[in-house]
């Protein structure tokens, strides 16, 4: 009896070893959350932009959602434009929006040299609130910088941060200032951030991002093609593809020969 029961122990703890051993083996994980996190930023920052260069073209026009107020209107200093979507969600271009986009500038929107600097009061859309500093900065007639600094958005899982120096060359609308549904922007440049898990990530453009503006009319999102890498803090590198040259808002994440559909609301 006692062997019997000597055997059977030796039975247990060898059983129990090899379950800690697999408990204790590393798996790989694809998290593909940073890369998530970044392309939901990208696209509410493309849409902030849509409404404020809407608010150069319609400002001091009579609209319900949002009103636009130009102050200091006065060609030898800054002046601000106000978009402000009030305080209950309304919607525009298919996004619900509240609160007030702030933008001071100098110049018109596509004026070389023109630097047009914009905060947020209580804004949100889709109900996530957004806060941070955008630079824009026309170079020249083509090339603008975009410098987004100590951007957060707080969405109900928790909170995004975005830090960005981008360049944005403009490859097609250069004659229609005043229609930006005909414009095309090459992007390139350099990104890092936080996720809402709270992982670290770094982001290189590698094929430059086509932002196609005309897909507005029929998606949410303007991203045509282009690839990015994203190498999240623990994590090896992942592969961003942008897709197929369809206005949709498909994207895909590559990593280890699998590939991960995100589809952007």
């Amino acid at each position: 009896m006692k062997k019997l029961i000597l055997f059977l122990s030796i039975i247990l703890l060898s059983l129990s070893a090899c379950v800690e051993e697999k408990a204790l083996t590393p798996v790989e994980q694809i998290n593909i959350q940073s890369s998530r996190d970044y392309l939901l930023a990208e696209n509410l920052f493309n849409h902030i932009y849509r409404s404020i260069e809407d608010g150069f073209i319609y400002n001091g026009q009579a609209k319900n959602c949002p009103s636009y107020t130009l102050l200091n209107n006065n060609n030898n200093n800054s002046d601000t434009l106000i978009i402000d979507f009030g305080e209950e969600n309304c919607l525009q271009f298919g996004q619900l929006k509240r609160g007030q986009i702030i933008s001071t500038f100098d110049n018109e929107y596509h004026t070389p040299g023109a630097i047009i600097n914009t905060t947020f009061s209580q804004f949100y859309i889709n109900n996530i609130l957004i806060e941070g500093n955008l630079e824009l900065s026309c170079l020249d007639n083509n090339i603008y910088q975009l410098e987004i600094s100590d951007a957060s958005l707080t969405t109900g899982y928790g909170v995004i941060n975005i830090n960005a120096s981008l360049e944005k060359e403009m490859i097609n609308g250069q004659n229609s200032s005043y229609n930006y549904l005909d414009d095309v922007y090459l992007i390139n440049g350099n990104i890092s951030g936080n996720s809402s898990n709270g992982n670290n990530f770094d982001i290189i453009i590698t094929d430059p991002i086509t932002y196609e503006l005309s897909c507005f009319q029929s998606s949410s999102c303007i991203t045509k093609s282009g690839q990015a890498i994203i190498t999240p803090n623990n994590y090896e590198e992942r592969l961003i593809n942008y897709g197929d040259s369809l206005c949709n808002c498909d994207i895909t994440v590559e990593y280890n020969n699998e590939t991960t559909l995100i589809v952007l609301d």
